[in-house]
């Protein structure tokens, strides 16, 4: 009669595996993919999306277009991901912005900041995402409308909080929001690194700007810390 084989006891090294939610392989490949969109955005950002191909990418990358073609299908996909990543960052430092202010002053104020930091951190990024627009395709740009519109309405509700509790100036809230992310998301064009002010110094004029518009003239009552730089202004890498 045969001996019935026993069934393997499972190591530790497994059992921490079955409960890793990403396997090594999926962080390798995510890393692979964040070099391969922070160098589309190099060359979209010089070439421009049309003038630009998987080639282009690939080259600057020295590697085969295989190599981009295993982890994206085509490079409308790769523009849809840094679109999709610019979309993300610009809530994330938003609502960051929002959650950190207690009045609707500091709010405006903090949403206003966090936001240029991200201009400034992502320009490149951010330019993409705005000269490129006629490239979008049906799906992204309905993506990209409801995102500003949302973007819009957030901004909208605090300096309708602000004229309710009388620290700001009656005006068209929903056009002023636009005004002000518009005054700041332009900042693309102009900015350079290693300028005569620092970003830090430039995210503070925007919001002194932004609150002169709105009629705001007191005191924030914001110390140095609630300014501090978020971890996660980068890209991919």
């Amino acid at each position: 009669m045969g001996i019935k084989p026993q069934a393997r006891r499972a190591s530790r090294i497994d059992r921490a595996a079955a409960n890793t939610p990403h396997t090594m392989r999926e962080d390798v490949r995510a890393f692979k993919c964040g070099i391969i969109l922070n160098t589309a955005i190099e060359v979209f950002y010089i070439n421009g999306y049309q003038n630009s191909s998987v080639d282009d990418i690939a080259a600057a990358m020295s590697v085969t277009k295989a190599v981009i073609y295993y982890n994206f299908n085509s490079k409308e996909v790769v523009l849809e991901q840094i679109i999709d990543r610019s979309i993300a960052l610009t809530h994330e430092n938003i609502d960051h912005g929002i959650t950190a202010g207690r009045t609707p002053a500091q709010k405006l104020a903090l949403l206003c900041f966090f936001y240029a930091i991200h201009i400034f951190k992502n320009q490149k990024m951010v330019a993409v995402y705005f000269r490129e627009e006629r490239s979008f395709s049906a799906a992204l740009r309905r993506r990209t409308t409801m995102m500003e519109k949302s973007v819009d309405e957030k901004v909208a509700a605090i300096l309708n909080a602000g004229v309710v509790s009388g620290e700001f100036l009656r005006c068209d809230t929903r056009l002023m929001a636009i005004t002000i992310m518009g005054m700041i998301s332009m900042s693309f064009h102009w900015y350079r690194e290693g300028g005569r002010l620092s970003t830090e110094a430039l995210g503070r004029h925007f919001y002194d700007q932004a609150l002169h518009l709105v009629g705001y003239d007191g005191d924030l009552g914001l110390d140095e810390a609630a300014f501090k730089e978020r971890q996660s202004q980068s890209q991919w890498i």
